[in-house]
């Protein structure tokens, strides 16, 4: 069983720059302690939102460190919404989609390399996303889970993660995070999940999910979603993924690698994976939208292949920003280049791996994350913690995160996916997204901490406001 310091995982939030700016007044009735328990959400609005985050043992309704034994059949809360508000943490004033996110972090486990545990996302005791994880070694684990929800109606709901260890052992998670984000269905949504096995060996993209319709009668920012299984491969291998708009393939593109501790032994284990990517200002129409593979010629069985995802008002208060370089995050005892304005920097100095600007918003808004990150396998150093972590700033030095996510560093070249949130905070002065990557040192990693490099290649950020209306709503304090 392997440990690691949890401290510095839970900040998202603390950390806040010297004035939070909340536009939106908190909630008077009913009075709740839902802020201090990890939970940040709205009363009824057009566009819901919620963040949940445990980080303490007497916090609800989960407390952290949660462990869960196996093998089990039944599925086990590990985070859901205020008590406080009785878990009705989706709160739309119309018919609405909802993206639904979550974090889980294998903190330590006695189950042996391999077990499977499962994850669901449900919101009013409804499975929206049932996808599956195996245990990969290194620990603590950090996996992205994502899902939508379509056509919740107006009104309260509650949405949750629940999850099993399905062979024998028990694994301990901490800060379990999660977020959703909805809009009125009158802006598009699809989802689509075809169970069958498909077989492919391609040297070109093709089709790994169903194709889907949608039609808009004005342009919109479409977050496609996805899932799969991958029930063979070869150990090592690349998948590259695309989203393909009525035909047509999208950038971003994201590449994964299969784990060699699952698919360079015998008998081959099966894994999920969840990926996610953004089509901004997709116009006006009838569209196709379908998610396509590469397997470099290598031959793949997948299974359990899924696309969703919703779509925003296009905005002009976003940024996509993307990079095909390498660059080498330098995590060293002293800082190399210039730091984050707010992150802390005791647990280690960090690398700038991508920043843009959003023009100044004078409205109320909360604020929706997301990117990727692909690794070359290249290290320094035999620590294997690191982190990836958006900061937003703005003149004066005000600030604050919108999330992070942990890394156990691999060699054979995989990608990850990320995703955050910020609430109701901004000032009217341009904003300075920035995506940053360390490094964890020993004084916060412990044994798996320490300094050294890594190296990335393609990576993506996008981030956007959503409109916190009517003005009348408030959040939760």
């Amino acid at each position: 069983m392997r440990t690691v310091r949890l401290w510095l995982l839970i900040l998202t939030l603390s950390i806040l720059g010297s004035a939070q700016l909340w536009a939106i007044g908190s909630c008077t009735s009913p009075v709740t302690n839902c802020l201090a328990k990890g939970h940040a959400s709205f009363a009824a609005t057009d566009f819901p939102y919620t963040e949940d985050i445990v980080y303490g043992s007497s916090d609800t309704p989960v407390p952290d460190p949660f462990t869960l034994n196996g093998p089990a059949s039944t599925f086990t809360q590990i985070e859901g919404g205020c008590v406080d508000v009785s878990g009705l943490n989706l709160n739309g004033t119309q018919p609405f989609n909802a993206l639904l996110r979550a974090m889980v972090q294998v903190h330590s486990t006695t189950a042996a390399v391999g077990a499977r545990y499962e994850v669901q996302l449900v919101v009013d005791g409804l499975p929206y996303g049932w996808y599956v994880r195996r245990l990969r070694g290194v620990y603590p684990q950090f996996d992205v889970f994502t899902a939508t929800a379509t056509a919740l109606s107006a009104g309260s709901h509650s949405y949750q993660v629940l999850a099993r260890l399905l062979d024998t052992g028990a694994i301990t998670v901490s800060n379990t995070y999660s977020s959703a984000f909805g809009s009125p269905t009158t802006y598009p949504s699809v989802k689509s999940v075809n169970s069958a096995q498909l077989t492919l060996a391609t040297t070109a993209y093709q089709p790994v999910t169903n194709s889907v319709s949608f039609s808009s009668a004005q342009p919109v920012d479409f977050v496609v979603q996805g899932y799969f299984q991958v029930d063979s491969g070869v150990s090592g291998q690349t998948l590259s993924l695309a989203p393909f708009l009525d035909g047509v393939r999208q950038a971003p593109t994201t590449t994964i690698g299969l784990p060699p501790q699952l698919f360079g032994v015998s008998p081959q284990r099966y894994e999920g994976v969840n990926f996610l990517s953004i089509l901004p200002n997709v116009p006006a129409g009838s569209h196709t939208l379908q998610w396509r593979v590469l397997t470099n010629g290598n031959t793949t069985v997948f299974s359990n292949r899924e696309i969703n995802g919703i779509s925003f008002p296009a905005s002009t208060y976003q940024l996509l920003a993307q990079s095909t370089s390498s660059l080498t995050v330098q995590s060293q005892s002293t800082p190399s280049g210039t730091q984050p304005t707010i992150l802390d920097t005791a647990c280690g100095y960090w690398t700038n791996l991508l920043s843009g600007t959003i023009p100044a918003d004078s409205g109320s808004y909360n604020t929706i994350y997301e990117g990727f990150v692909r690794f070359t396998g290249a290290t320094t150093g035999t620590s294997t913690f690191g982190q990836l972590w958006f900061e937003s700033t703005f003149p004066g030095g005000v600030g604050t995160d919108g999330g992070n996510r942990g890394l156990a560093l691999a060699s054979y070249g995989d990608g990850v996916y990320l995703v955050g949130d910020a609430m109701a905070f901004g000032e009217p002065k341009t904003e300075t997204i920035s995506l940053w990557g360390r490094k964890v040192n020993a004084a916060c990693g412990g044994s798996i901490g320490g300094y050294g490099t890594f190296d990335v290649s393609d990576r993506f950020i996008w981030v956007r406001h959503t409109p916190i209306t009517p003005t009348t709503t408030c959040w939760y304090q």
